[in-house]
């Protein structure tokens, strides 16, 4: 027997195809590494869900035509239910062939008396949740057959040789393989119609194609595809050019501004009239392009598709419009763009007429709006988002129909899968009205946010509970499986008394990991800010830089997946909607904080006199009531001594009384320090309105204020 191969790459797409000659899904992993591309099939995992068992099972297995059709094999095992006092129950698990069959095998059986569990888990989600391999990390693979042609490998494999790496090595997925982000910009024969016009004839010429692409911020290359001349093999060869191009390229992130809705449409419709097959731009050229209203993307094998114009919800331009230049404008802070109407008259005057100015200005036209278009991706978050859907390992295809929640909900199952927990089913349209009228008759309070004790203040000091709701979860073992009972929110007692703590739940171990990789994250930040401030040299700055913005957008994407789950539980179209749990979270999150104030009457009689003055959810703004300290550093001239000073108020004033606070709260609960000010001012009647000059950075800092820099 030959000895395995291995491979090493980043997992960035998944899907799969019924093979109707085998009657078995295959699954496709896709990936990148410093040699090319690779694609991966697996045969051997089958899609499967659970039912209940009964004395009938057997007798309708054996008997109904479709169940024993579509049923490969069984298995027999006991789950847990999410809910419920964590109720053992005996099932079998029903291995079939194709998955898209599931939800009719499913009314069938329940018409049959069955009941049945984790029907609407998708299956390539199914295999990711099963197997601990996450999109968008590292992953090994084991294969027997199969080669490196041309930079890219195929090759067959077994779902057991598959093996998730980011667990076992502190490598980072980001270092190993920096994912290619290409903008992307279509130019059409306009002559004054509105875009609608334009797509519902799509008769007019592309023009021009332009592309920027990199790894970060700063691009390293582009191109101008241009329409030679007014011709279909022109147009035609343009596009073969742009195609060409980026198959050299082999971006895995493609972005555009309203992509979806004008650039990408139209390019495809062009390439159809013009016999270009789509399947040229997927990353392998062999299969299909199209558009899921699921996914509110376009669906490209092998690459992310991401229209720019969704990412801007948030963003309100002056103008009150959000063109291209709008958002711009308001994102980049940069005004005076140059736009040029109709394009197709300099087109003709640059390429048809060789007037080499107007052809200067079509060409810096195209560059500046496929510019404008990859800046926006850096500064809307998206690297963040990337990062967010890394930690779970949610398929990225769906980056853009996915929700921090949906993300959060995702981790969760693993640990569940891990735990041997029935992930509850969504809820249905009559159970969403039911949680709905539930959580109108017994609202919570949800964060807690104290209005401000006077105005103005001198000496300030701003402390943060460290992951306060994933802290309490881990710290009283919230979960559902946990909850002693199931009861209404506006009846669940004392929440510090609502999980049993006899065996960690799925939630409490996932925010538990979460938090702790957070926190080493930070610790290796600020080991990489200590050596930035000893390097002088500036390759070596640079690249120091580049590892800690990487480990802060991991560390903050770490942050948004932990703090998803309160919301998920109470939301209520999620499979995990609690009233009484999400309850018990933000409540507790709320004792802690109101406790502060208690606590500082002890503290004001052992330390120093203080109050606490504003508290806003997971911050603590506490007022030094004898502030001469606070006073003579911000009036030292000498930064010596004025670095003295402000070490003696944190050795034996604030370390101290962080000391006496979190002796009082249960583990991982803490305090921390954020800042310490020396005036702080508040927005009269308002809450989360504040503003406040630092003595430790010497900067002021604004906060729901509307403000002139």
């Amino acid at each position: 027997m030959s000895r395995k191969q291995e491979v090493e790459f980043m997992l960035t797409d998944i899907d799969y195809h019924f093979s109707e000659k085998e009657e078995k899904p295959l699954i496709r992993l896709y990936g990148k590494n410093n040699q090319g591309q690779v694609r991966i099939t697996i045969d051997d995992f089958l899609p499967y869900f659970y039912v209940k068992k009964n004395s009938e099972l057997l007798f309708i297995l054996q008997n109904d035509p479709f169940l024993k059709d579509w049923v490969v094999k069984t298995e027999e095992m006991t789950l847990r239910q999410y809910f419920w006092g964590a109720k053992k129950i005996r099932v079998v698990k029903l291995y079939g062939k194709d998955p898209s069959k599931i939800f009719q095998i499913k009314q069938i059986a329940e018409k049959l008396g069955l009941t049945t569990f984790e029907t609407d888990i998708p299956f390539l989600k199914r295999y990711l949740l099963d197997t601990a391999v996450k999109c968008l990390n590292l992953v090994k693979a084991k294969y027997s057959k199969g080669k490196w042609e041309g930079g890219s490998l195929f090759t067959e494999t077994s779902y057991q040789d598959i093996i998730p790496l980011s667990e076992l090595e502190e490598r980072s997925p980001s270092a190993f393989y920096p994912l290619k982000v290409i903008a992307i910009n279509v130019k059409v024969a306009r002559e004054g119609e509105t875009l609608q016009e334009l797509l519902k004839e799509k008769r007019k010429r592309i023009l021009a194609i332009t592309v920027i692409w990199g790894t970060n911020g700063k691009p390293e290359n582009g191109k101008l595809f241009l329409l030679q001349k007014d011709s279909n093999d022109s147009e035609k060869e343009l596009i073969m050019d742009f195609i060409k191009y980026l198959r050299e390229i082999q971006p895995d992130i493609l972005c555009s501004y309203r992509g979806d809705t004008f650039d990408l449409p139209y390019l495809f419709h062009r390439m159809r009239v013009l016999r270009v097959p789509n399947y040229l731009v997927s990353l392998f050229g062999d299969e299909s392009v199209f558009y899921s209203r699921r996914l509110l993307s376009y669906r490209i094998k092998g690459r992310m598709i991401f229209d720019l114009a969704l990412r801007t919800w948030g963003i309100h331009p002056k103008s009150g419009k959000k063109g291209l230049y709008d958002v711009a404008e308001e994102v980049l802070g940069i005004t005076g763009y140059e736009h040029i109407e109709p394009l197709k008259l300099l087109w003709y005057s640059g390429v048809i007429e060789d007037c080499e100015d107007d052809l200067r200005l079509f060409a810096k036209q195209c560059f500046q709006d496929c510019k404008i278009v990859y800046e926006l991706y850096w500064r809307l978050g998206m690297t963040g988002w990337i990062e967010t859907l890394r930690v779970t390992g949610f398929p990225p295809y769906e980056g853009n129909s996915c929700t921090e929640r949906i993300n959060g909900e995702f981790e969760l199952m693993r640990f569940m899968r891990r735990k041997g927990i029935l992930i509850p089913a969504k809820p249905t349209e009559k159970e969403v009205e039911i949680n709905s009228k539930e959580r109108m008759k017994h609202p919570h309070e949800g964060g807690t946010v104290l209005y401000p004790e006077g105005l103005l203040h001198t000496g300030v000091i701003i402390l943060d509970f460290r992951s306060m709701y994933p802290s309490v979860m881990v710290a009283h073992n919230v979960g559902g499986e946990t909850l002693k009972n199931w009861v209404p929110g506006s009846e669940h007692g004392n929440a510090l008394k609502l999980f049993d703590d006899t065996a960690r739940s799925a939630l409490s171990i996932m925010e538990k990991e979460l938090v702790e990789k957070r926190i080493a994250k930070k610790k290796k930040i600020k080991e990489l800010e200590e050596k930035l401030a000893d390097v002088d040299d500036e390759q070596a700055k640079k690249t120091l830089e580049q590892e800690k913005m990487i480990l802060e957008r991991e560390q903050n994407s770490m942050k948004i997946v932990a703090n998803a789950l309160y919301g998920a539980h109470y939301y209520v179209r999620s499979r995990f909607y609690s009233q009484a749990l999400a309850g018990a979270i933000a409540d507790s999150a709320r004792e802690y904080l109101l406790n502060i104030k208690k606590h500082l009457k002890e503290i004001s009689k052992s330390l120093i006199p203080c109050e606490l003055i504003y508290g806003d959810t997971d911050s603590a703004f506490i007022k030094l009531l004898d502030n001469q300290l606070i006073k003579d550093i911000y009036t030292e001239k000498d930064p010596v001594k004025k670095e003295g000073l402000v070490k003696l108020l944190r050795d034996n004033i604030v370390n101290t009384m962080l000391n006496q606070l979190n002796s009082r709260l249960p583990k991982p609960i803490e305090l921390t320090l954020k800042d310490i000010t020396y005036r702080c001012i508040f927005k009269p009647n308002r809450k989360k309105a504040y503003a406040y000059l630092s003595l430790l950075t010497d900067e002021i800092e604004i906060k729901g204020f509307e403000a002139v820099r």
